[in-house]
């Protein structure tokens, strides 16, 4: 194994896999030069149309798009490792990725939560009980998610870190929970209200809200050990 390959591969088996299939791509842009900052705006670009194609109903367009913006997530980490362990990456461009990646990827998530909103309400107007619950809950969702997001950034910048394996496995498991209500709203209908349209939202909601539950009991536990040293 060579080390551009060994960089390539992160710590987590999602991850690895994703990185083994895409190793071909990242290569190719490191031979190009391809500064990886440019992968993380198509990545917002991907998601602006994810919600979007939410919006207006275009499920496999989102579906599609969504994994567009997968890839790109994947792609920008992978080639900024390899360009960085080559010493090719000015450090300016290393620190503008850092913030970069984060800050994109914050849009993205709310492009994409806006886009199923939006979809909610022009599916469901809100002049019923059921209806007002689903959009609650999506905007309980996003609230959670950005305030999930805020604190693990904030510790971060004072040197504390969580789990390798947390983020991937939760941007993965929205990711599946956005493809599932694409999916069951575009074919299972069940009277006016789709029974699994209700089940995959609220698996968004859940997922959101348990990370960041999760994540103030890791931040309680990192600032208890602070105080008893």
């Amino acid at each position: 194994m060579t080390q551009s390959t060994k960089v390539v591969l992160r710590s987590t088996v999602l991850h690895r896999g994703a990185a083994w299939i895409l190793h071909p791509v990242v290569t190719v842009l490191e031979r190009l030069r391809i500064d990886p900052n440019w992968v993380t705006g198509f990545s917002a670009v991907f998601a602006l149309g994810v919600g979007y194609a939410l919006w207006m109903g275009s499920w496999w367009a989102a579906v599609l798009l969504l994994a567009a913006n997968g890839i790109c997530d994947v792609v920008d980490g992978e080639l900024a490792r390899l360009l960085d362990a080559s010493g090719s990456r000015k450090m300016y461009l290393k620190q503008m990725g850092y913030i970069l990646d984060g800050l994109i990827d914050r849009i993205a998530d709310l492009f994409i939560f806006t886009g199923l909103i939006m979809r909610t309400i022009r599916m469901y107007p809100a002049d019923g009980f059921e209806e007002r619950v689903l959009v609650f809950g999506l905007v309980i969702a996003l609230g959670s998610h950005i305030i999930s997001s805020y604190l693990r950034a904030t510790l971060e910048k004072h040197g504390h870190t969580f789990k390798k394996q947390q983020r991937p496995l939760t941007r993965a498991g929205f990711h599946v929970a956005v493809i599932v209500v694409c999916l069951c709203t575009r074919y299972v209908q069940y009277d006016e209200l789709t029974v699994f349209f209700w089940v995959s939202l609220f698996t968004v909601c859940a997922l959101t809200v348990y990370v960041l539950v999760k994540r103030m009991i890791e931040a309680y536990k990192i600032f208890s050990a602070l105080d008893t040293s």
